[in-house]
């Protein structure tokens, strides 16, 4: 059985591990058969029979919301014994829809809801609906290891907790309001081999599925060096690391500006007053590591104390707790390069990012080792180490630093001249981020998710400097405390009982005090931008702040309406496809956009099912690259949009960096393999990246 099995050990794992993928399986649902006793349709009709990736397949005309095509079983079905079903779908809608698949346990009802399959327009994809009740998180990784020897989209049902050992009913229903056409192949219950125990082999990658790029030995990774040597000799590049050799220049300035064309088209203008759009890559660094403390049996080899490779041992930090990793990444670079990997490793990649198409080192890279490469890059400050902190229901990376502390100018003076040391002077330094994805609130849900900042300095004890804030401006505003009771419908007894007690509003009382709460929320960003600005501008006058880099999801707008007061771009992360990304927004904002981190993922290969950013997921490299490219073009063609930044360079390891992430981002595989159709669009966009855009 599968890994996710409650209650499994580490013993039988490896017992399981002898499993073949699909060796036991039963049809739920036979699409060749739907003719047979059982199977029922409501506002459902038989188009066509076809074939989907090679299966039967039966094509479905659904009529509406709810309409469903199912079979009733003659005696209830044991399927306790199996992993999960696997499905392909193949939406035949020029529009997204939504399937979904259920089954009743209880004869009379359809408890257990199979969580909604998502398809876009046209696409064709197969289905792991996994009801073992067990999440990859338990193994700290987030993606899911392959369950099916083939590339398929991991789900999982709505409820975790669900009985299949006495099905009634199997149907597969439709959750569009309006008539739509969908293909189905026949649904199989599968038994598994997902076992967690060596699963990891020594090159860091999947031990038990292939692919046509996979590496067998150490030689076989220098062989392809030497064949990408060739590649790169052939293809160095435009030579527009330091802006565009077409467009027009303008006055030698000697510094990084941000600029506006006479159309309004958002441009960096290099220090030689070149025009310069910014296609950035995330992560440029060495050795991105997994966690290998007391979970040494995901792997089939760890390089033994006292070996040549033992040097890529390191520690960090985990709730606490230092534990032991390792990197596969930096131990695949000294077999490539023997002991003078370091030095081999920064001029590669400068080499690859000029042939590539890319003119900036983006965020969390190795700035110092690649700061003399010749290529613009970033540096990231962080606040992270102030103590004055708001304590909030949600902190994503970490809590937030409270502005109004009235020594917080002094220390991010400090601080932040000791994080950029003398890179600040160096001439290729395009500008600085400070700080990333911070937990501001939300941009949807609820009123108490949206301004959590404002509710959580007035819950704050009264040392709390926002605390003091927030009744200071709400003093301004009403002056008695009668008018702000009458407003608030609360019965506050002085402001000094405000200043001294932890307030926590009603549903009621949040909803009346909502435009306090935005004022409050945007003065609280308008402090803490106008202190970093005047902290990076005293580190250098002719320093860019480029934002804060915040997900866009968790930044309520008026984040976005305080920052652009006082940062140089505004800086986002942003993982969608092109079509659902708000360009009209970005578009509306007052200063540049820069899109610090966007990136696509396929299931081809080295590469686990998605599950938190599913819609950031394809079948294949050439599909990934596909949407990528769609992706660019419409940032080169929105006038504020000013850059775009790949996450990442290298893939993060499949077992995890030491926040769980394992997903296949990157340009190049943990053997340091590029994934050739991601190269060829990034030449291909960079080679007409400033005749797209234009003036």
């Amino acid at each position: 059985m599968g890994y996710w099995k409650a209650g499994i050990t580490s013993t039988s794992l490896a017992v399981l591990a002898t499993c073949a993928v699909g060796q036991t399986s039963t049809t739920v649902f036979d699409v060749e058969q739907l003719s047979s006793p059982g199977v029922y349709r409501s506002n459902t009709s038989i188009v066509s029979y076809n074939h989907v990736n090679s299966q039967p397949a039966a094509r479905i005309a659904f009529g509406g919301l709810w309409s469903q095509i199912g079979i009733n079983y003659g005696s209830a079905q044991n399927w306790s014994m199996y992993d999960g079903f696997r499905m392909t779908f193949r939406n035949e809608e020029a529009r997204s829809v939504t399937i979904g698949a259920q089954w009743d346990v209880s004869g009379t009802s359809a408890p257990a809801v199979g969580a909604p399959i998502t398809l876009r327009p046209f696409e064709t994809r197969t289905v792991f609906l996994d009801f073992t009740g067990v999440t990859p998180d338990q193994f700290g990784i987030h993606a899911p290891i392959p369950a099916l020897s083939d590339y398929y989209a991991h789900q999982y049902p709505a409820n975790p907790n669900v009985a299949t050992h006495t099905v009634h009913k199997f149907q597969i229903y439709s959750k569009e309001s309006t008539p739509v056409q969908v293909s189905l192949t026949s649904v199989t219950a599968v038994v598994t081999d997902s076992s967690i125990t060596g699963f990891v082999d020594v090159f860091g990658q999947l031990s038990r599925r292939s692919w046509a790029w996979k590496v067998s030995s150490a030689q076989q990774i220098r062989d392809r060096h030497e064949d990408e040597l060739v590649d790169l000799a052939a293809n160095p590049g435009k030579g527009e690391e330091l802006g565009s050799s077409t467009l027009p220049t303008t006055p030698y300035m000697g510094k990084w500006r941000v600029v506006r064309t006479q159309s309004g088209k958002a441009y960096f203008l290099s220090p030689a007053g070149k025009y310069f759009w910014s296609l950035g890559l995330c992560q440029v660094i060495p050795a991105p590591a997994t966690i290998t403390q007391n979970r040494e049996y995901m792997f089939a080899m760890l390089p033994p104390d006292g070996t040549p490779k033992a040097q890529f041992y390191s520690s960090t930090v985990k709730n606490g707790q230092t534990v032991k990793t390792y990197s596969h990444y930096a131990g695949n670079l000294y077999d490539k390069y023997g002991d003078s990997w370091p030095t081999r490793y920064r001029e590669h990649a400068a080499s690859r990012m000029r042939s590539w198409g890319f003119n900036t080192v983006g965020t969390a890279s190795s700035a110092h080792d690649m700061a003399n490469q010749g290529l613009p890059f970033t540096v990231t400050l962080t606040t992270a180490d102030y103590p004055t902190r708001l304590q909030t229901p949600f902190a994503y990376w970490r809590s937030l630093p409270d502005p109004f502390g009235t020594d917080f100018p002094a220390w991010l003076q400090a601080n932040l001249t000791s994080q950029l040391g003398n890179l600040k002077n160096n001439p290729n330094l395009l500008g600085v981020f400070v700080d990333g994805e911070n937990s501001w609130g939300t941009r949807s849900g609820s009123t108490r998710e949206r301004y959590q900042v404002p509710l959580s300095a007035l819950a704050a004890p009264t040392t709390q400097p926002a605390k003091q804030a927030f009744v200071n401006h709400l003093f301004v505003k009403y002056r008695t405390i009668e008018a702000l009771n009458q407003a608030w419908d609360t019965n506050f007894g002085s402001w000094q009982f405000m200043r001294t007690t932890a307030i926590t509003l009603t549903d009621p009382q949040v909803e009346l005090a909502t435009s306090d709460l935005s004022a409050f929320l945007w003065n609280y960003v308008k402090a803490y931008a106008f202190r970093v600005r005047q902290a990076v501008k005293g580190l250098h006058q002719d320093l860019l702040w480029l934002g804060t880099r915040e997900y866009i999801a968790w930044a309520p707008n008026e984040v976005f309406s305080a920052l652009q007061q006082y940062a140089d771009t505004i800086s986002v992360t942003h993982y969608d496809r092109a079509e659902d990304v708000p360009w009209s927004y970005f578009n509306a904002l007052k200063r540049p956009v820069l899109i610090s981190e966007f990136t696509f993922a396929a299931r081809e290969g080295n590469s686990m099912s998605q599950l938190i950013l599913q819609r950031c997921e394809t079948s294949t490299q050439a599909g990934r690259a596909a949407l990528a490219a769609s992706y660019l073009d419409r940032a080169l063609t929105s006038k504020n949009v000013i850059g775009c930044h790949w996450f990442t360079y290298i893939d993060q390891p499949i077992s995890g960096k030491f926040n769980g992430e394992n997903n296949a981002f990157g340009l190049v595989d943990v053997t340091d393999r590029p994934y050739t159709e991601m190269v060829s669009m990034f030449r291909n966009v960079s080679n007409t990246m400033y005749s797209r855009r234009g003036l």
